[in-house]
């Protein structure tokens, strides 16, 4: 996988807004007419991982638009990461995170998601959002609002899969 190829794709959506959108269009010529109009934070998320190349690595499961599925997808790739300050601040760039306004670590409560572009520290992270006041933004998230994050592999020098 490739953080920044994901980053500078989710980059190019920012200030997009509304639906349907290019995003939601995409998303809804391969899955049904009924996500044209559907909450698209991780529609999003599967745009710019397909549109990077980065799509086997960040879309574990296949394709989604369900926050709770993902997260789960990366839990099964033995991939997540606790929404603890200490564990958030070991997020790196590229990382998938994962928000619950409820502020618990249930993957189950999970109802958001963003791309992480820089790692602030103190439990704080840059995102890059779909769907955040139905537009493309940056948001600086702390951690009592996230849930956990997923980390794609990459291919390291040796063509090993690391991150």
């Amino acid at each position: 996988m490739s953080a920044a190829g994901m980053i500078a794709e989710a980059r190019k959506s920012l200030g997009m807004s509304g639906r349907p959108n290019s995003l939601t269009r995409e998303y809804a010529s391969r899955h049904g007419s009924e996500f044209l109009s559907a909450p698209w934070c991780d529609m999003a998320i599967t745009y710019w991982a397909r549109h990077s190349g980065n799509a086997s690595a960040v879309l574990p499961g296949g394709d989604r638009a369900y926050t709770v599925s993902h997260a789960q997808d990366f839990q099964k790739a033995g991939r997540w990461h606790s929404g603890t300050t200490a564990s958030v601040n070991q997020a790196k760039p590229g990382d998938i995170v994962f928000f619950d306004w409820g502020a618990t670590n249930s993957v189950g409560a999970i109802d958001h998601v963003g791309v992480v572009e820089k790692v602030l520290g103190g439990g704080r992270l840059q995102t890059i959002e779909g769907n955040t006041s139905d537009s493309v933004r940056r948001r600086v998230r702390d951690s009592s609002v996230i849930a956990g994050y997923g980390r794609p592999p990459t291919a390291g020098a040796t063509g090993r899969r690391t991150w």
